[in-house]
């Protein structure tokens, strides 16, 4: 057989990084981080930042075993983030959202960028860098797209809604650390997303302005069930969370301008109920939950008006 110049017969052939190595492993494993990554970022942007963090950083750990296991091809710059992102998820951390800091949301980025590198060289390494460069570009066009659609929904904000309401409230329902209940809810103008309190608990929701308004009167439509299946029709046999007794304060900082008590009916077909209360010049509404129907107390709306 005749020789090719240039190539030793003897030469072992090239090997492709993950033939010594589980490909099936290592993709179960890029998953399992992927999806640990997404449900911290769901959870630090409800605010449960604490438990995003330990969340963030159990993904990039996942990711960094694959990474140390193969060991890819990778630039030295990128390679020492990776090892930086390690060396940092060695560190304690903090379990109460009061203990957080501002280096927290500096590791909670590292850690989420260093496996987006781990996840980028892995793939480049099993696939070649020509798949992973068109798939890059799809990336960007679906990142450009959704960029614009958010512009025009910012857009849109501002120009219908000018006033900011921060949200806060003593606590809100989690469930298995991801599906989660936030205050925010309340404001966020869709009739079946509501904010639950804690099973069995009672407690406050405030709504904070961001400049002093005049009250007339709440707009409320408490937390229901009435889901709808595929030929729209609602599902009304349960009622987990409601609220039933409440008192409504506005106030101006500290100083209370007007308190009304009211009682919540179960919603039967998303009627909202109206609750008086007038004020001037009022920085807040408090809204207390002294009871409740079913497993605990919660609110689905709030609309304050003038």
């Amino acid at each position: 057989m005749a020789q090719i110049e240039g190539v030793d017969p003897e030469a072992p052939e090239p090997v492709a990084p993950f033939e010594s190595h589980d490909r099936d492993a290592v993709a179960e494993a890029l998953r399992r981080s992927a999806r640990q990554a997404e449900a911290a970022d769901t959870l630090w942007a409800c605010g449960r930042r604490a438990e995003a963090l330990r969340l963030a950083c159990l993904s990039f750990d996942g990711a960094l075993k694959a990474f140390e296991d193969v060991d890819p091809p990778i630039g030295a710059a990128d390679r020492r983030r990776i090892e930086t992102a390690g060396a940092a998820a060695q560190l304690p951390l903090p379990s109460l959202e009061r203990d957080l800091e501002d280096v927290h949301t500096r590791l909670f980025d590292a850690w989420r960028e260093a496996r987006e590198l781990v996840e980028g060289s892995l793939i480049e390494a099993a696939e070649g860098p020509s798949v992973v460069a068109r798939e890059r570009r799809r990336t960007v066009l679906g990142s450009l797209f959704f960029v614009s659609v958010a512009l025009l929904l910012g857009a849109w904000n501002w120009a219908f809604l000018p006033e900011s309401i921060e949200v806060r409230a003593t606590g809100y329902r989690v469930l298995d650390t991801v599906e989660t209940w936030p205050p925010e809810n309340i404001i966020d103008r869709d009739e079946m997303t509501y904010w639950h309190l804690p099973p069995g608990d009672t407690g406050k929701i405030e709504l904070r302005f961001d400049a002093p308004r005049d009250i007339g009167e709440l707009r409320i439509l408490n937390a229901h069930d009435l889901h709808a299946d595929n030929q729209n029709r609602k599902d009304r046999r349960r009622y987990g969370h409601a609220s039933r007794e409440i008192v409504v304060r506005a106030f101006a900082g500290e100083r209370l301008l007007a308190e009304t008590e009211a009682t919540l009916a179960r919603v039967r077909d998303f009627e909202r109920q109206t609750i008086e209360l007038t004020a001037s010049g009022a920085d807040r509404v408090e809204i207390e939950i002294l009871s409740f129907f079913g497993e605990g107390g919660g609110l689905a709306e709030v609309e304050v008006r003038p």
